[in-house]
């Protein structure tokens, strides 16, 4: 999967929802793994919430986190739409900790990862 292809599935993905479209597209590990690898435009840290898609029967979701100095330190968190909790090994996830930009500061936060992210951290592009 090139930049456009992962483009286009977060754009769906975002018509989709925006459409109040219930069936969501069922993705792959491979496609989520090469999505997570791709460089992403760091200028996107106001976009809200989106959902790529579904795994594991659970909406896999990115969020773009920044603080005060944007874009230079956004973060792009994939992760299920879970809470980093017991369900979330239930779901397939790994619970893993990142550090995410708050206000002059970075605090570590716990998110519900996919397995094959955690599988492949390096080369998941935050």
């Amino acid at each position: 999967m090139n930049r456009l292809t992962a483009i286009l599935i977060v754009s769906a993905a975002a018509f989709a929802a925006a459409s109040g479209c219930s069936q969501l597209r069922v993705i792959s590990e491979a496609q989520l793994l090469e999505y997570a690898s791709t460089p992403y435009n760091k200028g996107t840290h106001g976009a809200p919430r989106q959902i790529l898609g579904v795994l594991n029967d659970v909406n896999v979701v990115v969020d773009f986190v920044c603080s005060d100095l944007c874009p230079a330190y956004t973060v792009r968190i994939i992760h299920f739409d879970v809470e980093p909790d017991a369900r979330c090994a239930e779901v397939g996830g790994v619970e893993r900790e990142v550090i995410v930009p708050v206000a002059i500061t970075a605090r570590s936060k716990a998110f519900c990862f996919p397995e094959v992210l955690t599988r492949n951290w390096n080369a998941y592009i935050r």
